[in-house]
């Protein structure tokens, strides 16, 4: 799992991934891909868990992605 502190309370958790292409401490850019999605066994689609929290509790993320 990768988790990104976005330093202003929030944090987004990407699960499910196949490798991981970012390391602990490590500052990400927009844009910058931060893992590899595997890939659902015997189907022809990958999964995601995505997740944004703000002060350690889940939020709905459609309010903040546009």
């Amino acid at each position: 799992m990768v988790i990104i502190d976005h330093r202003n309370g929030y944090y987004s958790l990407y699960a499910n991934n196949s490798s991981l292409m970012v390391t602990k401490g490590d500052i990400v850019e927009l844009g910058e891909p931060i893992a590899l999605l595997s890939k659902k066994s015997n189907e022809d689609y990958y999964l995601l868990h995505f997740e944004l929290r703000r002060h350690n509790k889940p939020v709905d993320p459609l309010n903040y992605l546009e």
